[in-house]
């Protein structure tokens, strides 16, 4: 995995740090079993969710 919070004017030190916070969090989760999806794996839930509810649904719950 990567650090997906690179922002153009972040130095490198700042940007380790995300990092390493990043990484934490990631083996926080792994040692609590926390399942990581990629988008292959959810994929089947998110064609069930607009075949069920509609193509909108997932909208309605983000900040606008």
């Amino acid at each position: 995995m990567f650090c997906p919070f690179r922002t153009k004017n972040q130095t490198d030190e700042e940007y380790n740090l995300i990092c390493e916070l990043y990484e934490a969090k990631r083996q926080c989760m792994l040692a609590n079993g926390v399942k990581i999806l990629k988008s292959k794996d959810y994929q089947t839930y998110l064609n069930y969710t607009n075949e069920k509810y509609g193509h909108d649904y997932l909208k309605h719950f983000r900040k606008h």
